[in-house]
């Protein structure tokens, strides 16, 4: 029998895309709360951008490494013709 995956459809799989979410929320709810008038807690969530970016460069980084640690035998990094 076939399993059905019953997650929403539009639901972060990985930490990373989570974050990502989590960055268009804050950049949302910071825009409405500046379109209504409230522009200290449009600034609260604009605070929280940089962490959410710092993690975000973490897991791209780490993401990265892993690549080119998969590619590693066909680079040569530094080797020219």
């Amino acid at each position: 029998m076939c399993e059905i995956d019953e997650r929403d459809s539009n639901e972060p799989t990985t930490a990373a895309e989570a974050w990502f979410a989590e960055l268009q929320r804050l950049i949302g709810e910071a825009e409405e709360r500046f379109e209504r008038g409230e522009i200290r807690p449009a600034i609260a969530s604009l605070a929280a951008i940089p962490t959410v970016n710092a993690v975000l460069l973490e897991e791209c980084g780490e993401r990265l490494h892993e690549t080119d640690a998969d590619a590693g035998s066909d680079t040569h990094t530094g080797m020219y013709l």
